[in-house]
């Protein structure tokens, strides 16, 4: 599960699994949103094995941080055809987080596709 505090970087770790998903066809993941302190409390318990959060964030020991900009994109909702556009278009700087402990191994290539900087 890859969880995200930011609805500008939904379409942004879309791509990235879509990105992915082409080399392991049959990997499924399910993407949630809300508020940030309730993403790092998912990530916190293990049901989330990534977490997109603003870059700003503190978090724990326990815990890998690694940080990556884009540009927010319009966002398709299929079955509506609904578009969800971006008003800020500049780049967005997020932090991905992740246990140290016992990654997903969607992490390591989640973070390899997107060319994260650590810093």
């Amino acid at each position: 599960m890859i969880a995200v505090s930011s609805l500008y970087a939904i379409q942004f770790v879309l791509d990235t699994y879509n990105d992915i998903k082409r080399d392991y066809p049959n990997l499924e993941v399910t993407i949630v949103f809300g508020q940030q302190q309730e993403i790092l409390e998912y990530l916190a318990c293990g049901k989330a094995d990534l977490a997109v959060v603003s870059a700003e964030t503190q978090t724990g020991l326990c815990l890998e941080t690694a940080f990556v900009k884009f540009e927010p994109r319009t966002l398709r909702l299929d079955e509506s055809g609904v578009l969800l556009q971006p008003i800020d278009h500049m780049m967005h700087k997020q932090a991905l987080v992740w246990s140290k402990e016992t990654p997903s191994p969607l992490v390591p290539e989640f973070i390899r596709r997107v060319g994260v900087r650590n810093f």
